[in-house]
């Protein structure tokens, strides 16, 4: 049987600690640096160990600077190393960053088509065509041949 090591509890213990944020969403690829308040302010250690309980989603440094990788939520904790056993969290929330999803409305189609000199076309003609969609809006087309 293994043994059982007792830390031995010297000086002014932390009786808690505070993250300047209990939940973040960050985009893929955004950093954030997560801080801690430490009370009382004459603790005698006040080492932190900063942990991911997902470090596929998001990493977390010495310092509390958090990485984000992947899509998914993971848990950021801070424990204070004195043997107090305090600790505190922050939910990490990634998601991809900017636009993920288009969707076109393709209802609009061709009423007319012009020439550069306003003049109305069969069908493509080379150079610019002008062309008037059933929408109102009007769009320019370059036809090489």
């Amino acid at each position: 049987m293994g043994q059982i090591y007792k830390y031995r509890k010297i000086g002014t213990l932390v009786s808690s600690i505070k993250l300047n944020a209990t939940s973040i969403q960050l985009d893929k690829g955004a950093i954030y640096t997560l801080s801690a308040t430490i009370n009382p302010t004459d603790a005698t250690i006040t080492d932190i160990l900063w942990t991911s309980s997902n470090p596929q989603v998001a990493t977390v440094d010495r310092s509390g600077k958090v990485i984000a990788l992947s899509t998914g939520t993971t848990t950021i904790s801070a424990t204070i190393i004195d043997g107090s056993d305090v600790s505190a969290s922050c939910v990490v929330a990634v998601g991809n960053a900017g636009i993920t999803d288009v969707k076109s409305d393709n209802t609009a189609t061709e009423v007319a088509r012009y020439d550069i000199n306003g003049r109305m076309l069969a069908q493509p003609t080379k150079g610019i065509n002008i062309i008037k969609m059933s929408d109102g809006s009007i769009r320019k087309e370059w036809v090489k041949e």
